[in-house]
């Protein structure tokens, strides 16, 4: 189970991500390096896919997204990284 402090930390990168997105200093070079706090790669993967350019790349439905991030919300709670 994590720390308060670990929680303090996950809601510190949530924040510099959702800040990050909304400056749009977002690029494809991937948000690890834009924020320069790790980022898991099935989170970046899934954000860097909502954010693309060309509407055909992006998710073409809200089931699409829901299975992604369940799949990475069953992966985090599995303890992978």
């Amino acid at each position: 189970m994590a720390s308060d402090r670990d929680k303090s930390s996950d809601q510190t990168i949530l924040l510099g991500l959702l800040d990050a997105v909304e400056r749009g200093d977002v690029t494809q070079r991937g948000l690890s390096r834009e924020l320069g706090v790790p980022v898991p790669r099935a989170l970046d993967a899934v954000l860097q896919r909502l954010l693309r350019k060309e509407p055909a790349e992006r998710y073409q439905s809200a089931s699409a997204l829901t299975a992604d991030l369940q799949a990475l919300l069953d992966a985090v709670l599995a303890g992978d990284p």
